[in-house]
């Protein structure tokens, strides 16, 4: 179920690797983690694809090793987005509408992992780095442009938490959405 083929034999020997595997294995099969996992990726996709089609390659489960850090790290699935909803140009409302479905899209996927996996943090760790990276990168195009970071995440999480609770239909179509990425994860 873990992608291991880019470590080497000798590493994957060591007792590093082996609690490094155990680690993530044992996590993968704690019950209900596939399942929100599977819906925190799909969150994301059906959130952009409100916005815009979007291209990504899902990311099967993997543990590989880095050399300079000499320690193993990876992912349990993961979606490689290439192509993400664009500006497209417009007046000022309409970048605040698409910046706003964006920091959404970005936040989905750990609302719904909390909602279905209370005990975790969401994961969305990855996704608020991703997002401080989109930001600084918007802000670095527009320098006049000012983002409270930490606001807009806090609204955007709100804005989805209620979405979803009000509206039941999305949560059922993350879950399809989810279906369809477990088996592109081989999970």
């Amino acid at each position: 179920m873990i992608d291991t083929s880019s470590i080497p034999d000798d590493l994957r020997s060591t007792a590093q690797f082996k609690f490094a595997y155990a680690d993530m294995f044992e996590k993968l099969n704690a019950p209900g983690f596939i399942e929100a996992l599977c819906a925190h990726e799909a969150a994301h996709v059906v959130y952009y694809e409100l916005i815009a089609p979007i291209v990504y390659e899902p990311l099967k489960p993997e543990l590989r090793y880095d050399s300079q850090a000499r320690r193993y790290q990876g992912h349990f699935a993961a979606l490689n987005i290439t192509v993400y909803p664009m500006f497209l140009g417009g007046d000022v409302q309409d970048f605040v509408t698409w910046f706003t479905k964006m920091t959404q899209a970005k936040v989905a996927g750990g609302v719904v992992g909390r909602k279905l996996f209370p005990s975790s943090d969401g994961g969305d760790r990855g996704d608020k780095r991703e997002f401080e990276k989109f930001c600084a990168d918007l802000q670095a195009q527009y320098p006049n442009l000012q983002i409270d970071i930490e606001e807009r995440w806090r609204q955007a999480r709100a804005a989805v938490e209620e979405q979803i609770e009000n509206n039941p239909i999305i949560l059922e179509i993350i879950q399809q959405k989810a279906i369809e990425l477990r088996k592109a994860f081989g999970l």
